[in-house]
């Protein structure tokens, strides 16, 4: 049959044999009889239903009555399972893995049946197509292919062969047609009753200009949502001979590409192929919202709801940031083939700073062994001592945790990856892996996974970092995960900006009352390089500006106050600080130290 379009549409076969009877009163007993309390039958019901009407000749009609009937059905179905992936660490199981493929397909075919309508309306003669069931047609196959892309998205995965060129020719045919500009209700949309087909285009242009792989997990989604509200502030424009358009993106419609910089794009810019995205009204209107909102309380991203539509001013910022001009690539990559040891978050790269500084300036340390061996393998030890006199000093509640005498950390670079620290049912234990380099900048550098095991991987997480050749033991970096890519086979590549070449383990707790326990946290020296001052990493909560806080820095109190927030991931904090109310002679050692360092078995599982 022939395709007008040429969207990648499946052969359809008259009197297939179809088991499935789509008259209304039968579409609507069939649908009112589906186990909708187990998700995972009623997804492999109509998944297969879709599939087979997706493939079976019958009438226009016919095809988008049992579409439209079918919505909201598939929607119920799409949030049910994008719980199981969606704010789920990475690497995800392999459960959880099929159940995002699966709804990926879901979204699929529900776009394939409306791809195959637009295909048999402008292929059957007649004088006159209806343009209002060509519009709703073309709005719905560009909604259902960008929840293609944004489920790839919310698992930070490439994007499927093919589908930005289909988006790119289903818009470019509607604006030929002058269709773009039509309102079409859709009561999938959570903000605004109506979009037209030009806004569901501009919509996924924009997800896709906001850097995903570099949002936070749950934020790509929460975007997506407050884009049925924005995206009609940015504006398309066709791209004229004399027109000069540095600082703009660029969309290239006879590619398979998603929206790019003008700086980027290696496409001859001719008019019938290229489109502008002009971003400066929706720059301000963002802009009004942070101004004229309430920011959201800043939660850890285990308790991130990312069902609510609300957006975190700290979100909004980096949103301006990818909707504005390039960003400039501040040093040089240089490829790399180095094995790095890492340990992910807080706790873990204090553990293992700490654990550090007392091998290297410590008790001479013991001949040295893997990490997975003798007592790093060890649960901790803790002894109890009785208090004759409160006032008496006591250790120093570190010293219980990490004691002096411990063997050293030492990785031979010829030897495999060791095996992970797991986790013990009384005892918490700290991993550290071994990662690849694949480059490096004075900045930050790539990571890809390296074996199987891996522990669980956030955007926004902390991260310490060991190159394995490096054997003073001192030596752990500090950064954070800026972007991320998932692979179908599992191996996940991260982006790295680098925080410091060195940091300090101490502890930190309120001031007031001396017995509260302490906290972990990092202490990280000035950069006078790139201007950064002292600062200290905190955990994500209950930390603000103006709180003043107790340190215990080489076994030395300190008093200091939280001036200034550069960072809250949800994962960590960032803070500058003052130190408060010390001697002298301690304020002044103090501040030396401080400058000078396939879906078979997925339904029953779902």
């Amino acid at each position: 049959m022939a395709k007008p379009l040429g969207l990648n549409v499946p052969e359809r076969v008259k009197n297939s044999g179809s088991k499935y009877d789509i008259r209304p009163k039968k579409l609507e007993q069939w649908l009112a009889a589906l186990p909708m309390v187990n998700v995972g039958e009623t997804a492999r019901l109509v998944f297969g239903a879709l599939v087979d009407i997706n493939r079976d000749a019958i009438s226009t009609q016919e095809r988008v009555r049992f579409l439209e009937t079918l919505r909201e059905t598939v929607h119920y179905i799409a949030e049910a399972l994008t719980r199981h992936f969606v704010g789920t660490p990475l690497p995800l199981p392999p459960k959880n893995q099929k159940i995002a493929a699966l709804t990926r397909e879901l979204y699929g075919e529900m776009a394939t049946g409306y791809k195959v309508a637009i295909e048999d309306l402008l292929a059957r003669p007649s004088l006159f197509t209806d343009q209002k069931l060509l519009t709703l047609l073309i709005h719905r196959a560009i909604g259902y292919l960008s929840r293609v892309l944004l489920t790839a998205y919310q698992v930070y995965g490439p994007f499927p062969a093919g589908i930005w060129q289909e988006l790119h020719t289903l818009y470019q045919f509607a604006e030929a047609k002058k269709l773009q500009l039509h309102p079409v209700p859709d009561n999938q949309h959570k903000l605004v009753p109506k979009s037209t087909i030009a806004t569901e285009y501009k919509r996924i242009l924009l997800l896709s200009l906001a850097s995903p792989y570099r949002l936070r997990q749950g934020e790509v989604g929460k975007v997506h949502t407050m884009l049925e509200r924005w995206a009609p502030n940015a504006r398309i424009n066709t791209v004229e001979k004399q027109d000069n358009l540095s600082g703009r993106f660029v969309v290239v419609m006879n590619a398979d590409n998603p929206p790019t910089y003008v700086p980027l794009s290696n496409q001859n810019h001719y008019p019938d192929v290229c489109r502008t995205l002009a971003t400066d009204d929706l720059a301000r209107v963002v802009r009004e919202q942070i101004m004229n909102t309430a920011d959201v309380a800043v939660r850890t991203l285990t308790g991130l709801d990312t069902q609510a539509s609300s957006l975190s001013h700290d979100l909004m910022r980096r949103l301006m940031l990818s909707w504005g001009v390039m960003p400039k690539r501040g040093f040089s990559r240089v490829d790399k083939t180095d094995k790095v040891l890492v340990s992910l978050g807080l706790r873990a790269t204090h553990h293992f700073l700490n654990l550090s500084k007392k091998i290297a300036g410590g008790t001479p340390a013991r001949a040295a062994a893997p990490l997975n061996s003798g007592e790093f393998a060890a649960p901790a030890h803790y002894e109890s001592v009785p208090v004759r006199d409160i006032n008496e000093p006591q250790p120093d509640v570190w010293e219980l945790i990490y004691p002096h005498d411990v063997t050293g950390l030492e990785l031979a670079p010829t030897e495999d990856p060791p095996a992970s620290v797991g986790p013990s049912p009384s005892v918490e234990r700290y991993h550290a892996q071994i990662w690849k380099m694949v480059n490096e900048s004075a900045g930050g550098c790539c990571l890809i996974s390296h074996g199987d095991k891996l522990v669980n991987v956030q955007v926004g997480e902390l991260i310490g970092m060991r190159r394995s050749e490096e054997h003073d033991t001192k030596r752990w970096s500090v950064g954070v995960i800026r972007w991320m890519r998932s692979s179908e086979s599992g191996t996940l590549t991260l982006g790295i900006q680098l925080l410091t070449p060195d940091a300090a383990a101490v502890g930190m707790r309120p001031t007031g009352n001396s017995r509260d326990p302490l906290q972990r946290a990092l202490l990280l020296p000035d950069l006078p390089a790139i201007s950064q001052p002292t600062t200290l990493l905190t955990p994500p909560v209950p930390y603000r500006v103006g709180n003043k806080i107790q340190l215990h820095v080489a076994g030395k109190d300190m008093k200091i106050e939280l001036t200034k927030m550069m960072e809250n991931s949800g994962l960590f904090a960032q803070f500058q600080f003052n130190l408060l109310d010390k001697p002298e002679e301690d304020r002044k050692s103090a501040d030396t130290w401080l400058t000078d360092r396939a879906f078979s078995k997925v339904w029953s599982s779902i």
